[in-house]
C-alpha cells in the first residue's frame, strides 16, 4: 500500500500535531481528505481532532514543517504562537468624504495620503482619480489634486518630496464596453509642487503588488500582469513574480531578484532596510499565508514564519520594528464572513507572530498608513469583491 503524507509537528491552538504517514484503509483515507479541506479553510481547531483519526505516527522535522507550510500556505504556527496575544485599542476616525476600495496609501510630509482607487455605481465598478489627505493634527480629511487619469489599484509612494503614484488598471470610459474593466497600465504619475506630471513608465504593467521606498528607490514587487497588450478584463491576466526598482535619482527602471512565488494582493513593508512581503494569494490557489523577507544589499530572498490565517487583499504597515497585517478577503465565501476580521503583528526578532484585537469593521482592498504612534486603516470593501464599499477610517494604537 502507499503512504501518504499529511502534516508535522507543531502547535494549534495548544494541541500538538504530529505528521503522519497514511495507509489507504477507509477510516485514514476519509480523515486525509477531509483534513485538507480543513487546512484550506485553515479551520485548525477540526483539524487538530481529524488527525486523531490518522493512524501510522511519523515525526518529519522542523525544516521539513517550515517548507510543507511555506508552499502550502498552511498557517502553522509552533511553539504555541497561537497563545500568544499583543494589546491595542481601536479608535473610530473620520470618514472618508467618498467610499472607495482597492487603494493604496503612503505617509507623505508627515500627513496619511491615498491616491485613487475603486468606487461601485450600481451593478459597475470604476476606477476613480481623486486623492484623500489625512491630517493627524485636525484628525480631518481634506482633497488633494486629482490623479491626470482615474487609476484602481495604482501603486503609491513618497520619496524626497515627490509622490508617486505607479501602474494601476483602469476601467472603461464612457462609451467603451462594460467589460473593460481592467487595462493595465505603465504610466507612472509624479506629484511634485502642487501638481502632477509624468514620470518614467514602468517597463512592464504591474498592478496589485507590494511598493516600498528605500535609499531613494521605489521596489515594486508581485501582483498580477496583463497576458496581452489588449487584455481588458480581470480573467485576462496573470499573478507575477516581478520586481521592478525604479532609481529616482536618474529615473531608470531595472529589475531586481523576483519574488519567490507569483502571487497578488499581498502587502509589506520594510523594517531595518529589509523588506517584507506577506499573505496575497494567487488566481488559481486561493489564499496565502506565507512572508518572504528581500535583503537589497544582496538581492536575495528568503522565506520566514506563515502569517497564522491565509489572507488576500489585506492591509499592511510597519510601526516600531513590527509588521502589521490587517483584513483581506476569501473570495470563495460569500457575505460577510467573507471578510477577515483578523489582525496579527510579526516581530522579525523572534520571527514570531501575534494576534491583534480583531478589527471593529472587517475590510478588504483598503489602505494602511502609519502615522504617529497608530495606524490608519482607510476604506475598502465590507462584502468580498466590489461588494459595499466603505468610507470607515479606523487607527490601531498598539499598547
Amino acid at each position: 500500500m502507499s503512504a501518504i503524507s499529511a502534516a508535522e509537528t507543531g502547535s494549534f491552538h495548544g494541541f500538538d500535531l504530529i505528521h503522519h504517514s497514511v495507509q489507504r484503509d477507509a477510516a485514514g483515507g476519509r480523515a486525509l481528505a477531509r483534513s485538507r479541506r480543513l487546512m484550506k479553510r485553515n479551520d485548525m481547531t477540526r483539524l487538530s481532532d481529524c488527525w486523531r483519526d490518522i493512524p501510522d505516527v511519523r515525526v518529519l522535522t522542523r525544516r521539513d514543517l517550515m517548507s510543507t507550510a511555506a508552499a502550502t500556505g498552511l498557517a502553522f504556527v509552533m511553539n504555541d504562537v497561537h497563545a500568544q496575544t499583543a494589546k491595542g485599542r481601536w479608535h473610530r476616525e473620520a470618514d472618508l468624504p467618498w467610499a472607495v476600495q482597492e487603494v493604496y496609501g503612503t505617509l507623505a510630509s508627515g500627513r496619511a495620503v491615498i491616491v485613487g482607487g475603486m468606487v461601485v455605481d450600481g451593478d459597475r465598478s470604476r476606477a476613480i482619480s481623486r486623492v484623500g489627505i489625512f491630517d493627524p493634527v485636525t484628525r480631518a480629511w481634506t482633497e488633494g489634486e486629482e490623479l491626470p487619469s482615474p487609476r484602481h489599484h495604482p501603486a503609491v509612494a513618497f520619496v524626497n518630496g515627490r509622490l508617486y503614484a505607479i501602474g494601476g488598471a483602469r476601467h472603461g470610459l464612457a462609451g467603451e464596453p462594460d467589460g473593460d474593466h481592467w487595462r493595465q497600465q505603465t504610466d507612472v504619475f509624479v506629484l511634485e509642487n502642487g501638481s502632477w506630471h509624468r514620470g518614467p513608465s514602468l517597463p512592464a504593467a504591474q498592478s496589485e503588488g507590494v511598493v516600498v521606498a528605500h535609499d531613494g528607490k521605489i521596489h515594486l514587487m508581485t501582483g498580477r500582469t496583463a497576458l496581452s497588450p489588449m487584455s481588458t478584463r480581470w480573467s485576462e491576466q496573470r499573478d507575477t513574480d516581478f520586481h521592478q526598482v525604479l532609481d529616482t535619482a536618474d529615473g531608470r527602471w531595472t529589475f531586481a531578484a523576483p519574488a519567490p512565488v507569483p502571487r497578488n494582493s499581498a502587502g509589506g513593508g520594510v523594517i531595518d532596510g529589509l523588506f517584507y512581503v506577506v499573505g496575497g494569494r494567487t488566481m488559481q490557489g486561493g489564499n496565502m499565508a506565507r512572508l518572504d523577507r528581500y535583503d537589497p544589499g544582496a538581492d536575495r530572498w528568503e522565506t520566514l514564519r506563515p502569517m497564522p490565517k491565509a489572507a488576500g487583499g489585506l492591509a499592511v504597515a510597519v510601526l516600531g520594528s513590527h509588521l502589521h497585517a490587517f483584513g483581506g478577503e476569501e473570495l470563495e465565501t460569500e457575505g460577510p464572513d467573507g471578510v477577515i476580521a483578523q489582525a496579527w503583528r510579526y516581530s522579525p526578532a523572534t520571527d514570531r507572530w501575534e494576534a491583534l484585537p480583531d478589527m471593529p469593521t472587517p475590510r478588504h482592498g483598503l489602505a494602511a498608513v502609519a502615522i504617529d504612534n497608530r495606524i490608519l486603516l482607510i476604506g475598502g470593501g465590507a462584502l468580498p469583491a466590489t461588494g459595499r464599499t466603505t468610507r470607515v477610517t479606523e487607527s490601531f494604537v498598539p499598547t
